[in-house]
């Protein structure tokens, strides 16, 4: 089963009393907040949640696949997620 943005912004709506279109706003805020942080390299932490870091890839030598020649694979930056122990715990019943 998936649950998307607008699935979490009428859940949020209900609870907080407020219409689907503030609370997908609200949430569009924060997603974007936290993007931003990520984009500036800081490491975004949610307690309880998951904690949101970016990792620095070097460039490194490949071979093209098709043509079989030697390239170089440029340096990238990626997010990596790891969720946190507490929500592991509660996932796995174990609280």
């Amino acid at each position: 089963m998936q649950v998307f943005k607008k699935d979490l912004a009428a859940i949020y709506a209900e609870i907080a009393g407020i219409t689907k279109v503030e609370a997908d706003r609200r949430i569009t805020t924060i997603l974007e907040l936290i993007s931003s942080y990520l984009e500036e390299g800081y490491d975004v932490k949610l307690s309880n949640f998951f904690n949101f870091f970016v990792k620095e890839r070097a460039a490194k030598e490949g071979i093209n696949p098709i043509t079989k020649e030697p390239m170089t694979i440029p340096a990238t930056r990626t997010v990596h997620v790891k969720m946190t122990k507490s929500l592991k715990e509660r996932i796995q019943g174990k609280r």
